[in-house]
């Protein structure tokens, strides 16, 4: 199981960084402390709309940004599709 999360890293980042990046220019590893946040979510079965929603906690509450709940339910999709094809 370990092997299969560390696996799963650089896919959810290249889906953050080419489909959230809320902020637009940051280094590559700038969101690197919320992938692992998003895995076990994804890990444990949650649905999108929690991954949206912590997508959302993650934006209003530690970068002070508006977020965008319609289209973080479209980025947990797609970080659903992403581990699914690495699980």
């Amino acid at each position: 199981m370990r092997q299969r999360v560390h696996r799963l890293f650089k896919p959810i980042r290249d889906v953050l960084r080419a489909h959230w990046d809320p902020i637009p220019g940051s280094p590559e590893d700038e969101y690197d402390s919320y992938v692992w946040g998003l895995i076990g979510r994804l890990e444990r079965g949650e649905d999108d709309e929690a991954v949206a929603r912590y997508l959302d906690q993650v934006v209003v509450d530690l970068m002070g940004l508006q977020a965008f709940h319609h289209r973080h339910l479209e980025i947990a999709a797609e970080l659903r599709r992403v581990a699914a094809g690495v699980w």
